[in-house]
């Protein structure tokens, strides 16, 4: 049996991809779930855009979640283009949200994160659609502007790695 709590993320992840539907998004959809998170893949293993409710702070927040066995790397020349991605991303969204981009690599942990978050939004019908519009929102432009770069650091890597194989 299904707690309050996990039957309003439920319904929540439904009216967004309800949402997303309504919109074609140029991604597919996960089955809704009573988790607090949304994963939409980006084409390779352990990367994606990380779609979170953060219901105790009343926030939400959309980002990039890197685990691929590449993280460290990826991390590291994404955040070498990290005006121009901020850039990319004020065409797309406006200033203030880019202002928010937070990169995140914990020293001990492989995982890395790059996200923005946006508070006000507790859990309740009229914010839940409007925290569906700004994940949504965020999501594609997120899509848009990472898996170009991601694409082609990751072409780069398996060519220098194709390159050392065959020394």
């Amino acid at each position: 049996m299904a707690t309050k709590l996990e039957r309003q993320r439920m319904q929540f992840w439904e009216a967004f991809n309800n949402l997303a539907r309504r919109r074609r998004v140029p991604f597919s959809l996960r089955r809704p779930s009573e988790r607090s998170y949304h994963h939409i893949s980006i084409g390779h293993t352990g990367l994606a855009v990380d779609l979170n409710i953060l219901r105790r702070r009343n926030r939400v927040r959309c980002g990039l979640y890197i685990t691929n066995p590449a993280a460290r790397e990826i991390y590291k020349r994404l955040r070498e283009e990290e005006t121009a991605i901020r850039q990319t991303i004020r065409g797309e969204l406006g200033d203030k949200d880019v202002e928010a981009l937070t990169w995140y690599a914990p020293r001990k942990r492989h995982a890395r994160r790059i996200w923005i978050e946006e508070d006000g939004f507790p859990v309740n019908a009229v914010s839940s659609r409007k925290a569906s519009r700004w994940l949504l929102t965020r999501a594609e432009a997120f899509l848009r502007v990472f898996k170009p770069r991601i694409d082609s650091i990751l072409r780069e890597l398996k060519r220098s790695q194709d390159t050392t194989l065959s020394e």
